[in-house]
This record gives C-alpha cells, sequence and structure tokens, in this order.
C-alpha cells in the first residue's frame, strides 16, 4: 500500500507517520524512508530486491532509518524481524 508524498512538507511528514503507524518490516522502511527524503521520487515502485541486494541506494535508505532511530523519530525491534514504527513520543519541535 504505497503512500504518495506531496510536495508539502506537512503533508509528507503525515503521510511518514501515517506509514508507520503499525511495525514495519525493514525493506518496506526503506522504501518508504527513500520516499520521504525525496532519495525516491513519489511514484517509484517498490522493489524488494533494492532493499534485499547490494544496492547504494538500499544500504542509504539503511542509513537514513538508522538516523530516524537513533533522533527518537521511529523505534526499532529485532524480532519478529528487523522493524520499524513511528514513536509517538516524539516531537518535531
Amino acid at each position: 500500500m504505497p503512500n504518495e508524498y506531496t510536495d508539502s512538507s506537512s503533508q509528507r511528514f503525515e503521510a511518514f507517520k501515517l506509514a508507520f503507524s503499525e511495525w514495519t518490516d525493514w525493506d518496506w522502511a526503506s522504501y518508504q524512508a527513500g520516499l520521504y527524503t525525496g532519495l525516491l521520487e513519489p511514484g517509484t515502485k517498490y522493489d524488494k530486491g533494492t532493499y534485499w541486494s547490494n544496492t547504494p541506494i538500499g544500504h542509504f535508505c539503511g542509513f537514513i532509518l538508522l538516523g530516524m532511530v537513533h533522533c527518537g523519530m521511529l523505534l526499532y525491534r529485532k524480532e519478529p524481524d528487523q522493524q520499524y514504527k513511528w514513536n509517538p513520543d516524539y516531537f518535531n519541535d
């Protein structure tokens, strides 16, 4: 269920929060991070191989996720799979 990110930063932010409202597997989370940050253009189709293979885009999107976890924007868990979720305690002040 891809989210379309628009040019409005507040709309992108809300779409990103919605995409991460539940625990999300790392490959789909990487794709969403790429869309949110503008690395991937809106309408870019999800290709699991981009994130499961040794690709620059896959690595970069993974680093984006790690940064979002580090700053408290996303929560991370290893089990049952590497997953990410929006941190309801995160404040974007």
